[in-house]
């Protein structure tokens, strides 16, 4: 049987690290069953090689990144950012950098977990506490103090990913293995502000930085003359000077609570995952709240 050749794209996954392979077969036999390319790869330091002359393999390896968690760690919020840092810790391999502008800090004892690096700092020290806007040049210093107390350690990865520190994000491994290197900016799918045009007011919950230039990404942002750090974001991004890359949706969970709300999901009657949850915040049990890109379910929020 003469069957017409095509072009199969199947992703596979090296043992030692995760890589985003394709396959592209004008073999007939190959394509129909990609998984045979796997058993044909050898690991280098740089990529893959396939050893079977029919077969193409075009490797890259998913970017290497840090998460960097920012806080502002006072006694009301602090039973939030120990929760949500527990679950960082205990649920991702992944090297989380802490930073707390409220001075505070979080216990040793969290280390007991897996090993983790905090900064700490008292924001009221370089900004007055009586400004009128605290919240972006708060957010700009906590990232400044950051990127110059981290940046050895840093300089080992592809990106650094901020996100606010009450935040869950369980799907960010895996959305971050399909971005390319070399962007500029990692933001989010969507934005809460549509009206101003694609790009232009991009939300910052969490948002990516190329790692190696992280210093001067952050300098751009606080000499832009926009106004929230949202706005300041939009205005470089439109000017398609820095290159970027939006990450797909995805769900984020209270982290005290993430088992209960996964079970309450796995039990819901509804079809596919999004109807499944469509299903459970229509019935206004769970609070929610929806960031553009990001719905954080949470019945005790």
């Amino acid at each position: 049987l003469d069957l017409p050749c095509f072009l199969n794209f199947a992703t596979l996954y090296s043992a030692k690290r995760m890589y985003r392979v394709t396959c592209i077969s004008c073999c007939c036999w190959a394509a129909g069953f990609p998984s045979a390319c796997a058993s044909l790869l050898r690991d280098t330091d740089d990529s893959l090689v396939c050893d079977d002359s029919l077969i193409q393999v075009a490797v890259t390896k998913a970017p290497t990144f840090a998460v960097l968690l920012t806080t502002w760690n006072s006694p009301d919020r602090e039973a939030m950012y120990v929760a949500r840092l527990q679950w960082w810790l205990k649920e991702t391999d992944l090297p989380i950098f802490v930073v707390d502008s409220f001075g505070r800090g979080f216990s040793s004892n969290l280390s007991t977990i897996r090993s983790f690096k905090q900064l700490k700092f008292d924001q009221n020290s370089f900004i007055s506490p009586y400004s009128n806007d605290l919240k972006t040049p708060g957010e700009l210093l906590s990232m400044k103090r950051a990127w110059t107390t981290f940046k050895n350690d840093w300089s080992k990865f592809d990106y650094v990913v901020k996100v606010t520190g009450k935040y869950v994000l369980p799907e960010l491994q895996s959305e971050m293995a399909k971005v390319n290197k070399g962007n500029s900016f990692i933001v989010e799918n969507f934005s809460d502000h549509p009206g101003h045009g694609y790009l232009r007011w991009a939300n910052t919950e969490f948002l990516g930085f190329n790692a190696a230039h992280m210093g001067d990404l952050l300098l751009k942002l606080a000499e832009n003359e926009g106004g929230v750090l949202e706005d300041k974001l939009g205005q470089i991004l439109k000017t398609h000077e820095y290159s970027s890359q939006q990450l797909s949706s995805m769900i984020g969970f209270n982290a005290a609570h993430m088992g209960d709300l996964l079970l309450k999901l796995a039990e819901n009657e509804g079809g596919v995952l999004e109807d499944k949850l469509g299903q459970i915040l229509r019935t206004h049990e769970y609070s929610s709240y929806q960031l553009s890109s990001m719905m954080l379910p949470s019945k005790y929020w």
